[in-house]
């Protein structure tokens, strides 16, 4: 009989038990900063990137953005860069002053290629064949116009487009004649900058 009792009993018991646990409160509280405390961050992903005040109006704010996602802005800086403070190697700085992006090497201020400086590229075609006698070489045959006033050539390269075999699947590089001869075509490159 005490048996049957326990039996009946001891259901009632673990259900009441499992009652007592789940119905028990379990809090967690997290706290969040907007904006983000000073500090270190392992990683750090953002569509849009400003760097202080960038619109020089005297305040931060979503006027500083950059007005695109996946760019940065700098606030520009004035002033001669070789009398800017000394940065941190590694450190990036835009200039108002001459439209020029500089980073610091850790004692002085070095300019980027690209902030002011443009480069074009003229050029013209050429082809060239190896046929028996002709042997025109692979150098191109072209001279590039000159570059526009006030600009500067700083080199002239010839690289060739496309090399292959006129008339069947192999070259016959010899001197005879022969209807298979390698032929090329390509261009001559002046490049300018200003």
């Amino acid at each position: 009989m005490i048996r049957q009792k326990i039996a009946m009993l001891l259901p009632l018991l673990i259900i009441a038990l499992v009652s007592i646990v789940l119905a028990a409160d379990e809090s967690i509280t997290l706290t969040t900063f907007y904006p983000s405390p000073f500090g270190s961050y392992d990683k750090l992903q953002t569509n849009r990137l400003a760097v202080g005040d960038t619109n020089n109006d005297g305040q931060m704010s979503e006027l500083d953005q950059p007005n695109r996602n996946g760019d940065i802005r700098l606030t520009p800086q004035s002033g001669n860069p070789a009398n800017w403070v000394r940065g941190e190697e590694g450190q990036l700085a835009y200039s108002s002053t001459n439209d020029n992006l500089y980073h610091s090497n850790g004692s002085s201020w070095v300019a980027q290629a690209g902030g002011g400086t443009t480069v074009i590229q003229l050029s013209c075609a050429w082809g060239t064949d190896y046929t028996a006698g002709a042997n025109h070489g692979w150098d191109g045959s072209c001279v590039p116009q000159a570059c526009p006033a006030g600009w500067t050539s700083t080199a002239i390269y010839s690289e060739p487009v496309s090399v292959g075999c006129s008339g069947h699947y192999y070259c016959n590089w010899a001197d005879t004649a022969s209807a298979y001869h390698p032929v090329a075509v390509g261009r001559t490159v002046r490049v300018c900058v200003k």
